[in-house]
């Protein structure tokens, strides 16, 4: 366990591509924190570069770095980041389409206490609402129980359930933090950053850094530090290519990631993709070309794994 106390110097980390705009506001809004960033390490993989230096072009109150990343993917541009660090002993992972309010940054420093490591914001236009008696008889179904809350969990084959809103305490006690926006002690961190298995537009790197970063310590959700997630268009895979992405990387973080290997946890994650296919054909007769599309990349994953070609 790490014990140690809040960070003090911190650096933000953001991954953008196409998205100047989006990005202009979230360093806006990064300076206007009332805890300031020292350093801010933007990592661009537009197709554009010129608008991206327009957006950042300014004074900032902050050191104010710009990379280019020769492949496009959160992941891959957050470690090309990482790998560029100095002195700062905390990290905020933040998307380039998020605006944090004057105090989040502040709200999510006070979270930090013994064995800490890692602290998510609230994402306050994006409510989670608690779950309906049909997700709650398919996540009792795969492991998650019937009573309590299941919020900030990652239940069954890595079904990671958000803090619902309206959360009456501060900080909550969770298993896995969106890279929205999430402040890391950087000592808690892999060295090695985030997974090379997460490549291009992917699924799941968040949830497989939390696994790493709580075998040093705890991660919190807090629910006073807000941001704004405008969550603007970003350009997917195909639907074949994205249904192949959902179920393989869903299998590689229960699997290998959270180790989930018995009997009856392969059991719940058949179960989990059978609840998914019932959930998703009321998209059926508004978009049957995607959803055909999107389901045949499904069931040539799960052919693969039943093969046992998505191993090792």
């Amino acid at each position: 366990m790490i014990m140690k106390s809040r960070p003090e110097k911190i650096a933000a980390i953001i991954p953008t591509a196409d998205r100047a705009e989006s990005l202009a506001e979230c360093l806006r809004s990064l300076a206007c924190s009332l805890s300031p960033v020292e350093r801010v390490l933007i990592v661009d993989a537009s197709a554009d570069r010129q608008k991206t230096r327009v957006a950042v072009d300014g004074r900032w109150p902050f050191k104010m770095e710009l990379y280019e990343s020769p492949v496009r993917g959160s992941a891959a541009q957050r470690n090309l980041a990482l790998q560029r660090l100095e002195g700062e002993n905390g990290v905020l992972f933040i998307d380039d389409d998020a605006v944090v309010e004057p105090d989040c940054i502040g709200k999510m420093l006070e979270a930090f206490g013994p064995a800490v490591v890692g602290v998510a914001a609230n994402i306050s236009n994006q409510p989670v609402g608690r779950p309906g008696l049909a997700t709650r008889v398919a996540l009792w179904l795969v492991g998650g129980g019937w009573s309590g809350d299941p919020s900030g969990r990652l239940i069954g084959p890595a079904v990671g359930m958000w803090p619902s809103g309206g959360q009456s305490e501060r900080f909550l006690p969770i298993e896995w933090a969106s890279t929205a926006c999430v402040l890391y002690r950087r000592d808690a961190l892999p060295i090695s950053g985030f997974r090379a298995f997460f490549s291009g537009y992917s699924l799941g790197e968040d949830v497989a850094l939390s696994a790493d970063v709580r075998k040093k310590g705890r991660l919190i959700y807090a629910s006073e530090a807000r941001i704004i997630h405008t969550s603007r268009r970003t350009a997917k895979p195909p639907p074949y290519d994205y249904g192949r992405m959902e179920v393989l990387n869903r299998y590689y973080l229960s699997r290998y990631i959270l180790e989930r290997r018995s009997l009856s946890q392969r059991l719940q994650f058949w179960i989990w993709i059978a609840w998914e296919f019932l959930g998703s054909l009321g998209r059926l007769k508004r978009s049957p070309r995607s959803w055909l599309a999107n389901w045949r990349g499904k069931f040539s994953a799960m052919f693969q794994i039943l093969k046992g070609q998505a191993d090792g």
